[in-house]
């Protein structure tokens, strides 16, 4: 609704009186706000109040675990979408453990080749260089229906072999290498 009044009122701007442009100029900065809502960190700043931490504070935790316990050349690597755990990464400046962000698009087409050839390079890199710390979050978005998966056998048989959980809370556990993989 208020892309298309915008859109409207550029479109016309020019057959229109200044004192109308003057009113719908107005009248658009004042149905924005009602229309899209206002952030709750613009209504706390608005309150003097502090503002919350993103995500229950879930990357300034696993940032502080990172920098605490990160030592020079330690990789980590997040099994996250979007919950915190690069947010967190970013904050420890930690560096991930491969080209792959985000194990979202594992989960999806799991019978097309190009998915298959993912998840074989994922992990061989895992298995060429292990990062020190995985983080993985509970919270996850999946897709579901035909040719997706919840699991990803291959990865959860190495988590297990070579990794031992030192960190765990109700939203992410943060897994440490025990072990240089078989």
């Amino acid at each position: 609704m208020v892309i298309l009044l915008a859109s409207f009122l550029l479109n016309i701007s020019s057959a229109l009186s200044s004192r109308f442009k003057m009113f719908a100029t107005i009248l658009f900065v004042f149905i924005i706000p009602f229309q899209i809502g206002l952030s709750q960190e613009f209504i706390h700043q608005l309150n003097n109040k502090k503002i919350p931490a993103p995500l229950n504070g879930v990357p300034d935790q696993i940032g502080e675990f990172l920098k605490k316990n990160l030592n020079p050349g330690d990789k980590v690597q997040a099994l996250d979408w979007v919950n915190g755990a690069i947010h967190g990464m970013l904050e420890a400046k930690a560096f991930t453990a491969t080209r792959y962000l985000y194990d979202y698009h594992f989960y999806h087409h799991i019978s097309n080749p190009f998915i298959k050839n993912l998840r074989q390079d994922f992990i061989r890199k895992l298995k060429q260089a292990p990062p020190r710390f995985f983080i993985y979050v509970f919270l996850k978005s999946r897709v579901t229906g035909p040719d997706t998966s919840m699991e990803f056998f291959e990865l959860g048989k190495f988590l297990f072999k070579n990794y031992k959980p030192v960190l765990k809370t109700p939203a992410y556990a943060i897994f440490e290498l025990q072990s240089k993989p078989r």
